[in-house]
């Protein structure tokens, strides 16, 4: 029945094409399980680096599919980039499973860029949390009050409870 379809509609005959397909499949079926993985559940930078990871590797197996190893190539090129973002690295940095003793993720001068950037941003926070503890003493307490009871009576009255106030 598929060659009677085929010969009445040539655009069906994919006959020529089986090649390509089968390559295509075989070179993006990891790159489709990586993604499904990915798109679950919430998923931490270092799950994520370590999906990726395993996908590049199922990809570079298949060395005699041209189009995988031109895949190969592009997702290593693209994490590549991803490397270079310093909260990337310290999200890896921060996971035991990525680092360890004798890890080779990372060489001892990117260990002490990422530890220099925990600490800048650690500092960050603690100003920020200051800033906003300075901003919320200085306002006072009744009109902070009086902000409140106007929150509470708006969500009341939104659902349809009783207003206490």
């Amino acid at each position: 029945m598929n060659r009677q379809l085929a010969e009445q509609f040539a655009e069906l005959d994919l006959s020529s094409h089986w090649e390509f397909i089968q390559n295509y499949t075989e070179a993006f079926k990891p790159v489709y399980i990586c993604s499904q993985n990915l798109q679950g559940s919430h998923v931490s930078l270092s799950d994520f680096y370590i999906t990726w990871l395993i996908a590049i590797g199922k990809v570079r197996r298949f060395h005699k599919n041209p189009l995988a190893i031109k895949l190969a190539e592009t997702l290593q090129s693209r994490f590549s980039k991803l490397r270079l973002s310093q909260a990337f690295r310290m999200a890896l940095y921060m996971d035991p499973r990525l680092n360890f003793v004798n890890s080779a993720i990372f060489n001892v001068e990117e260990k002490e860029l990422i530890q220099g950037f925990i600490t800048e941003t650690w500092n960050r926070i603690c100003r920020l949390n200051n800033a906003d503890a300075n901003a919320a003493s200085s306002t006072t307490t009744s009109s902070s009050s009086d902000a409140m009871d106007e929150s509470d009576s708006y969500i009341t009255e939104l659902f349809g409870g009783f207003n206490y106030y």
